[in-house]
């Protein structure tokens, strides 16, 4: 574990973690980041499904969906947690651009977000090629938002362990 990101292989062509963010804002371009204008993430779009489930909605306009550069799948409403405390959850998947050049990113860094509580702080943990699963959790005051990342070159049996320590993970 390194500065709260769980991973295994850091650095490496076959490289995966896991992280857990409270987001503050999102910057609509990771690679000049530091001119860069800002979104909300944002989960207030509920919606209640005939059989009373919560249904999310993620905001269209800017943050994740529309970073400068990269390409996000469309959001999927998803449930996440243990079996006694099923959360209503949005999960995305995004990919940081293969050829991305870091040195030519502001301070050599690709920021996805900010961390909400931590004056300074942002999600800088990427790597030409990487793919993210971004589980963003409907919990109180903010949306918790988990991550797992990893590049192209993981091992199917990675990618199995790290889908089993997001299973087992458990929200009360």
């Amino acid at each position: 574990m390194t500065d709260g990101l769980l991973h295994k292989h850091l650095g490496e062509p076959n490289a995966m973690a896991l992280s857990f963010w409270t987001v503050g804002s999102i910057y609509d371009d990771p690679c000049q980041w530091q001119d860069s204008s800002m979104s909300e993430l944002d989960l207030a779009g509920h919606e209640d499904a005939p059989d009373g489930a919560v249904v999310l909605q993620p905001s269209s306009d800017g943050g994740l969906l529309n970073q400068v550069g990269r390409n996000a799948s469309e959001p999927t409403q998803v449930e996440f947690g243990g079996p006694q405390f099923r959360q209503p959850t949005i999960r995305l998947e995004l990919t940081v651009p293969s050829t991305l050049d870091l040195a030519m990113c502001d301070q050599g860094e690709y920021r996805t977000w900010t961390e909400w509580d931590v004056p300074g702080s942002a999600n800088s943990h990427h790597a030409p090629g990487q793919i993210d699963a971004v589980y963003m959790v409907d919990v109180d005051r903010r949306p918790l938002v988990i991550v797992t990342s990893h590049m192209p070159a993981t091992s199917p049996e990675d990618l199995v362990e790290l889908e089993a320590i997001l299973a087992a993970l458990q929200i009360e």
